[in-house]
C-alpha cells in the first residue's frame, strides 16, 4: 500500500471517528433529556392520579411505557457507540456490481454508522448482507443476498484493520478468507475471565452457520475448540438483527450446562450490542413442570456423584446407567402403552340420567382419540358428553360447572409421579429392566428409585423420565413465547429429554451444538447425531460440522486428538511446545513443581490458569495447599460458583466449555485418569488449554495417557 493510500486510510478513519464522537454526543444529550422527560412524567403521573379516569390513565400509562423504551433504545445506541468508538472497523471490501459496475467500498465493524444524511453508510454492520462476502469470499467473483434477491459481482480489493485507541496499528490486504495474520493474532491473545466476540475473524465454516435460516432444526458437530458456543452467540445476534420485528431477547433461550458456564458467555451479546438472552438448565427448566419437588439435581451434580462412587456397581451409578440409556425409555414407552388397556369407565351421569355410556367411553378412548395423550383423551370425552346434554340454553358459568362434574367422573386418581413409581413396583417391568441390562440386585435399584421419588429432592435422570412419563399421559406443556431455542453441550442430552424438548418447543427454530467426544457421561450412547435428526424428522433438520480447532496450540490439539484417536479435527499451525506429562513424584513434590509452573505461566503474562482436579477432594486439597501462595486464586467447587481472573482450582467436570491460557492437571493416587469412562472426560479437561498444558500423575503409571504417541509429549 503506497503513501497516498496510507493517507486516504487515515483521513478516512479521522472522518468515522468524528461522526462517531458527534452522535455519542447528540445520544448522549438525548439520553439525558429522555430521562428527564420520563421521571417528570412519572412526577406528574403520582401527583395527579387521583384526577384522572380510567381511560386517561390507561393513555398515560402508555406513553410512559412508550418514553421507556425509545429512551432504552437510543442507551442501547450510545452503548455501542461508545465500544466502537476507538476501535470503529476492522475489515473492507471494494464491491463492483456485475449489473451497474458501480465500485463501493464497505467498511465492516461492530456497528453501522451513517454519514450526516443518514443515506450512506460509512460503516456496514457484520451482520448486514454486504458484509458477508467479507467472510465468505476473497478477491475475485462474489455474490450476496440482498431484499430483492442475489446480488453478483467482484471483490476488487479485500483489507483487513487492527486498530487501537482511534490510531491505526496496521493494514494489510489479502485474497484469502480471514485465515491469516489477524485471525493468528486473535488466537495468540491470553484468554479471560469471560468469553469474547469473533466479529473480526468469523470464518467461512462459521459464518454459514451464523447466517442459516433455511433450517428449523439445526444441528452443529464439532471437536473442543471449534468456537460451537461463540457461533451459537453470534447467531443469536444476527437473528435479533435480521428479525429485529418478530423476535426479542426474551424469545431466545439457551440450555446452558452450568451456571459458571452462563456466566463466562455472559458478556458476548453485550459486547455485540444486545441484550443477554434466557438462560437456564435443563433440571431448572424441568423443576417448574414438578413442582411437588423442592429440588432436582442437576446434570453437574449428576456427574460428580457418577465420578466420586468408586464402583460401577453403586446403585447411584447403576440408576444412570440404566435410566439415561435409550433402551430404558423403550421399557417406559411400552408401560404407557400399557396404561391405555386398564382404563375403565364407568355410565357418565347427569341428574341421576346416562348422558354417554361407558361402551361410548371407551370406543371415545381407544380408537376416536388415541392418537393423542391420555389426560387430554379425557378432556375430549367430556367435551362430547357436554354437546350431547347441551339444549343451547347453558351459559359459560353453568357449562364450566357441568363439565367440572364430568371431569371428575372420567379422570384416575392417579398422578405421574404415582404411576412412575408404580412403574418400579411393576414385576414385568423389572423383568424387563433386570434382562436388557443385566441387572441381579434389580430389586434394591428399584426400591432406592422409589425412596428418592417419595421425598423432596429428585434425582437428574428420574426428573427426565417423570418429565417424559407426564408428557405422554397428560400432555406437554407448549411454550408459546421461545422462538428460538439454543442448546448447548448436546451431547450430554439423552433421546428422552430430546423428545420432551421436540414437544415443548413445537413452534420454535433450535440450534444444537454439541460434540460426541465430549461427552462426559459414558453411558450416553451418541456415537453422531444422527440420532437426534431422527427425533426431528417431521422438521427441515439439518446437520453441519465444524473441522478445525482454534482454541489451542498445534501440540495441545495433537495431544488430545491422539487420546481419542481422532482424524477430523484439524489444529491451527500454532506451535507454543509439547505438553508435559510430570509422573512418580510424591504429592509434596508435585504441589512444589506446581508452584514453580505457575510462577512461570504469570510470569508469562497469562490471565486465565486453572488447575484441573478429577473431584472436589483433590480441589479441597490443592487449593488448601497452594491459597495464599498466589495473589489472585479462587475455588469452584459447585455450579453456582462464579470463578475470577487469576488461577481458578475446579473440578473436571465444571471445566466443560471454559478456556484457559495454561491448564495444569492434578492427579493424586486414587484420582488418575485409568478406567476406560475417564478418556472422554479427560479430552475435556486437556482441551481446556490454549497455550500451555501439563499433566501432573502421582503414580508412575500414566493410566489412559499410555496410549499417545510419544512423540506428541514431554516427560518429566
Amino acid at each position: 500500500m503506497n503513501e497516498l493510500e496510507n493517507n486516504e486510510e487515515k483521513n478516512y478513519l479521522a472522518n468515522v471517528s468524528e461522526k462517531i464522537a458527534a452522535e455519542i454526543a447528540e445520544k448522549s444529550d438525548l439520553v439525558e433529556s429522555m430521562e428527564s422527560d420520563i421521571i417528570e412524567l412519572k412526577r406528574y403521573m403520582w401527583n395527579n392520579q387521583r384526577e384522572f379516569d380510567k381511560v386517561e390513565k390507561i393513555a398515560l400509562d402508555n406513553i410512559h411505557e412508550e418514553e421507556i423504551k425509545a429512551g432504552e433504545f437510543e442507551l442501547k445506541r450510545l452503548q455501542v457507540l461508545n465500544r466502537i468508538k476507538e476501535s470503529p472497523y476492522f475489515g473492507r471490501i471494494d464491491f463492483e456490481d456485475e449489473e451497474y459496475k458501480d465500485l463501493m467500498s464497505v467498511y465492516i465493524g461492530l456497528t453501522s454508522v451513517k454519514d450526516d444524511d443518514g443515506f450512506e453508510s460509512l460503516i456496514y454492520d457484520w451482520r448486514a448482507p454486504i458484509s458477508s462476502m467479507y467472510y465468505e469470499h476473497g478477491v475475485g467473483k462474489a455474490c450476496y443476498m440482498a431484499p430483492i434477491g442475489q446480488i453478483d459481482g467482484e471483490i476488487k480489493l479485500k483489507r483487513q484493520y487492527k486498530i487501537e485507541h482511534g490510531e491505526i496499528k496496521y493494514i494489510f490486504d489479502n485474497d484469502l478468507n480471514i485465515d491469516d495474520e489477524l485471525l493468528k493474532e486473535a488466537l495468540t491473545k491470553n484468554t479471560s475471565e469471560k468469553m469474547r466476540n469473533i466479529v473480526n475473524s468469523i470464518q467461512r465454516d462459521q459464518n454459514r452457520i451464523i447466517r442459516n435460516e433455511s433450517d428449523r432444526i439445526l444441528i452443529v458437530q464439532g471437536p473442543a475448540g471449534s468456537g460451537k458456543t461463540s457461533v451459537a452467540l453470534h447467531r443469536i445476534a444476527y437473528l435479533l438483527y435480521k428479525d429485529v420485528e418478530t423476535i426479542n431477547s426474551s424469545n431466545i433461550l439457551i440450555f446452558s450446562p452450568s451456571d459458571v458456564f452462563s456466566n463466562y458467555i455472559s458478556s458476548v451479546l453485550p459486547e455485540l450490542g444486545e441484550e443477554n438472552v434466557l438462560q437456564t438448565t435443563f433440571s431448572r427448566y424441568a423443576k417448574r413442570f414438578l413442582p411437588q419437588y423442592s429440588e432436582i439435581e442437576s446434570y453437574v451434580g449428576q456427574i460428580e456423584k457418577m465420578y466420586q462412587e468408586k464402583s460401577n456397581k453403586n446403585i447411584k451409578s447403576l440408576c444412570i446407567q440404566v435410566k439415561m440409556n435409550s433402551k430404558f425409555k423403550n421399557i417406559l414407552d411400552e408401560y404407557i402403552k400399557g396404561l391405555e388397556g386398564k382404563v375403565e369407565f364407568k355410565d357418565l351421569l347427569l341428574k341421576g340420567k346416562v348422558i354417554m355410556t361407558k361402551e361410548e367411553c371407551t370406543e371415545l378412548y381407544t380408537n376416536t382419540y388415541s392418537n393423542i395423550e391420555p389426560k387430554k383423551r379425557m378432556y375430549k370425552i367430556v367435551d362430547r358428553a357436554f354437546m350431547v346434554f347441551d339444549d343451547g340454553n347453558i351459559d359459560e358459568e353453568k357449562e364450566r360447572i357441568i363439565k367440572e362434574i364430568l371431569y371428575t367422573q372420567v379422570k384416575s386418581e392417579l398422578t405421574a409421579k404415582d404411576l412412575y413409581i408404580n412403574f418400579y413396583r411393576d414385576e414385568n417391568v423389572k423383568k424387563k429392566i433386570s434382562q436388557t441390562f443385566d441387572i441381579k440386585d434389580i430389586d434394591d435399584m428399584c426400591e432406592f428409585t422409589i425412596d428418592g421419588l417419595e421425598g423432596r429432592e429428585i434425582c437428574y435422570e428420574d426428573a427426565i423420565c417423570l418429565l417424559y412419563l407426564k408428557g405422554k399421559t397428560e400432555g406437554f406443556f407448549e411454550s408459546e413465547g421461545i422462538k428460538h431455542l439454543i442448546i448447548d453441550e448436546a451431547q450430554d442430552y439423552n433421546e428422552m429429554q430430546y423428545e420432551i424438548i421436540r414437544n415443548v418447543f413445537k413452534k420454535s427454530k433450535i440450534t444444537i451444538l454439541g460434540d460426541v467426544n465430549q461427552a462426559i457421561n459414558p453411558y450416553l450412547e451418541h456415537k453422531d447425531f444422527s440420532n437426534v435428526k431422527e427425533i426431528f424428522e417431521n422438521k427441515k433438520t439439518n446437520i453441519l460440522e465444524l473441522t478445525n480447532c482454534y482454541r489451542s496450540s498445534y501440540e495441545i490439539t495433537m495431544f488430545t486428538n491422539g487420546l481419542l484417536k481422532i482424524k477430523n479435527a484439524n489444529p491451527m499451525n500454532r506451535k507454543e511446545g509439547l505438553p508435559k506429562i510430570i509422573k512418580g513424584m510424591s504429592k509434596e513434590n508435585i504441589w512444589e513443581a506446581m508452584k514453580t509452573d505457575l510462577s512461570t505461566m504469570l510470569g508469562n503474562k497469562y490471565e486465565q490458569i486453572a488447575i484441573v482436579c478429577k473431584s472436589i477432594k483433590d480441589c479441597e486439597e490443592i487449593y488448601r495447599v497452594m491459597n495464599g501462595k498466589f495473589e489472585t486464586m479462587n475455588c469452584v467447587k459447585r455450579e453456582e460458583d462464579i470463578y475470577k481472573k487469576g488461577i481458578v482450582v475446579l473440578p473436571s467436570y465444571l471445566a466443560k466449555g471454559l478456556e484457559f491460557d495454561g491448564v495444569l492437571v492434578y492427579s493424586p493416587e486414587g484420582s488418575s485418569y485409568i478406567d476406560k469412562k475417564d478418556r472422554k472426560l479427560l479430552y475435556v479437561v486437556c482441551t481446556r488449554a490454549l497455550h500451555e498444558l501439563k499433566i501432573y500423575n502421582e503414580n508412575s503409571d500414566i493410566g489412559l495417557l499410555s496410549g499417545i504417541d510419544k512423540e506428541l509429549y514431554e516427560e518429566r
